[in-house]
């Protein structure tokens, strides 16, 4: 047995998912069979520790509607990073907790295959790709307010500042933002 195996039967165990890395299409299948694994289970609470660069937003859209699904409440608990899609996978969750030296990114949807796929002479296939980021954008701005209260001008600005500079807001300041609903200096592991 490998080292992520340890991790994934301990985790089982512990009514725990960890959403390290990537939010791709593994992650995204991974995620949604323990959940619903857990479901099946009993109503208990899961814990979710994230600690994630980010990754696809389509994946992180349909882990969020399995988290808001689930009958058994669900905790984050950031340790390290949670950047980008992975702060729309934190959002879903019931309660939101961040260690002290945690750090919460937000930024606008990046379209990447409008710049790969994409050429002068193919404007229809850009105006596609255009339209398909807004709307993930405007998504992304409901859950925002949705969840975190804030309105959908304070969830643009938040957005527009995080793809300027990359700000990384510290797990203070991203509970006073709404991210986080409490911060703590340790936290259990398994």
């Amino acid at each position: 047995m490998n080292w992520k195996e340890v991790q994934e039967a301990v985790a089982e165990q512990k009514r725990t998912i960890l959403l390290y890395g990537e939010i791709d299409g593994e992650m995204d299948v991974k995620v949604k069979k323990a959940l619903t694994y857990f479901n099946l289970q009993s109503a208990e609470e899961v814990t979710m520790f994230i600690d994630s660069g980010g990754g696809k937003i389509a994946n992180a859209f349909s882990i969020y509607d399995c988290i808001r699904s689930s009958k058994a409440p669900v905790k984050a608990v950031v340790m390290g990073n949670c950047f980008s899609a992975a702060v729309t996978v934190m959002l879903a969750c019931n309660t939101r907790i961040a260690t002290r030296h945690s750090f919460v990114m937000t930024h606008f949807v990046r379209n990447r295959c409008v710049e790969v796929f994409c050429s002068d002479t193919d404007e229809e296939a850009e105006r596609r790709m255009f339209e398909a980021s807004r709307k993930n954008a405007a998504a992304i701005v409901k859950i925002y307010c949705e969840r975190t209260g804030c309105t959908p001008e304070r969830a643009r600005d938040l957005m527009k500042r995080g793809e300027l500079v990359e700000i990384k807001y510290s797990a203070d300041e991203a509970k006073e933002l709404g991210f986080i609903t409490e911060v703590v200096d340790t936290y259990p592991y398994l």
